[in-house]
């Protein structure tokens, strides 16, 4: 039998051509079979000629991802705010979850 190497953390890949979202707000969460579908919206203005409209929240973004990875996040992301007000870590400084 032959001998199987250990299987080792996947290496980050850097596409440049991923889509870059912006979203001010998470408003909605749904779990469905194990994972969590979040929606993500930003304010926009209606600037139609004569027309004065609030500004309405737009969906610019869907994400779904199995729980347990959410909760990954959910725990970096609390680390990486602590860090950051802290001060031990500066702005601009990227971090990974590796």
């Amino acid at each position: 039998m032959a001998n199987i190497p250990a299987a080792s953390a996947p290496s980050i890949v850097n596409n440049l051509h991923a889509p870059e979202v912006f979203a001010d707000t998470c408003i909605g969460l749904l779990l469905q079979d194990g994972n969590i579908h979040f929606t993500f919206c930003s304010l926009r203005s209606d600037y139609q000629v004569g027309v004065q409209m609030p500004a309405n929240l737009v969906v610019t973004a869907r994400l779904v991802m199995p729980v347990a990875r959410a909760e990954e996040l959910q725990q970096f992301l609390a680390r990486f705010i602590a860090d950051t007000k802290a001060g031990t870590i500066a702005p601009g400084s990227p971090r990974t979850l590796n």
